[in-house]
Order: structure tokens, then C-alpha cells, then sequence
């Protein structure tokens, strides 16, 4: 009896692989030229925000234990992030406004997601101006007493730019796969 079991498990483990790689892909979903517009432009900002994100997660994360001039390191990289960012604006907004849409739904979410790179331009702007100084030699103490404070409300306004991403994504009738794995955010 044990044998035919063995047998029966060993005759599934090997059916297995084969079963999964005959299951159909499904394919990306086909675009217009105005979505596949728009969607490069969000994607564009996408991704230049989760670098700024990431810069702020990992100085919340490890304000603790990292010496001085570690500090002032994370905050030129947090200002660096967000001044990068801030270059992508005006090319992301000019590819979602000049996409034309007719569906009045289509031309809502892209509205809104135009007032959602606005925004995001002036968070990504504070950014800057806020941890630009405190790269400065010296202000390592000062990143570790006040640095989370001020990260914490600048990231919470990147991660609605994101939230606004998935409306868009839905309103547009964009590919949502691509744009939800656009440019994974570094560790």
C-alpha cells in the first residue's frame, strides 16, 4: 500500500510543472494612444516618487542607530529624491493633459490625476527645501531629533499620489498590472 502511494505522489509531483505551464498568460490589455499616453506619464512620476519614498522610509526606519554623517547622508538623499522627482513633473503632467479623452469618465480621472501631479509637485517641493539644509555638515543631530517629523507628513502626501495612480488606473481603463509593477521602490 505504501508503495502505490510513493507511486501516486511521485506520478503527481512530476505532472505538476507540466499542468502549470500549459495555463494561458494572459496578455497585456491593448491601449489607446491617449491612454498609453497618460499612462506613461503617471508611470514616469511613479516611479521617481517611490525613490522619494523609499529615501523617507529609510530614515524613519534607522534614525536610531546611524551615526551623524549617516544622517546627513539620508537627508541629501531624501532632498536629491525629491528634487529628481520634482524634474519628472512637468514632463508626467504634460503627457496625462495632452492625452485626449472622450468618455466623461476618461476626462474626469484625468483631471484628477492632473490635480494629483500638482499636488505631488508641491509636497516634492517642500521635500527638497525641508531636507536640503539638513544635509548640511553639522545637522546630523539635528536629521535624528527632527528629521521623522518631517518625513512623516511628506511621505503620507507622496502615498496619496499613489492611491490617485490606482483611481486613474480604474477611470482611465488603463492596464492595471503595468502600471501597479511600474518601477518597483529600492529597499
Amino acid at each position: 500500500m505504501k508503495t502505490h502511494h510513493l507511486i501516486l505522489v511521485l506520478t503527481f509531483a512530476a505532472a505538476a510543472p507540466g499542468a502549470a505551464q500549459q495555463s494561458p498568460v494572459p496578455s497585456e490589455k491593448v491601449l489607446s494612444p491617449a491612454q498609453e499616453q497618460a499612462q506613461k506619464g503617471i508611470m514616469l512620476l511613479r516611479d521617481s516618487v517611490l525613490g522619494a519614498q523609499s529615501a523617507l522610509r529609510q530614515l524613519e526606519r534607522d534614525y536610531q542607530q546611524a551615526a551623524p554623517r549617516t544622517l546627513e547622508s539620508w537627508a541629501r538623499q531624501v532632498a536629491d529624491r525629491c528634487a529628481g522627482a520634482q524634474r519628472t513633473v512637468p514632463v508626467a503632467r504634460a503627457l496625462v493633459s495632452a492625452a485626449e479623452f472622450v468618455q466623461r469618465e476618461m476626462v474626469k480621472g484625468q483631471q484628477d490625476m492632473i490635480k494629483a501631479i500638482d499636488r505631488t509637485s508641491v509636497t516634492l517641493g517642500d521635500c527638497e527645501t525641508t531636507f536640503a539644509p539638513l544635509a548640511a555638515e553639522g545637522k546630523g543631530e539635528e536629521v535624528r531629533a527632527y528629521g521623522n517629523r518631517r518625513a512623516q507628513p511628506l511621505r503620507k502626501d507622496l502615498e496619496r499620489y499613489d492611491q490617485a495612480v490606482h483611481q486613474a488606473a480604474r477611470a482611465l481603463d488603463l492596464d492595471v498590472r503595468t502600471v501597479t509593477k511600474a518601477g518597483k521602490g529600492p529597499v
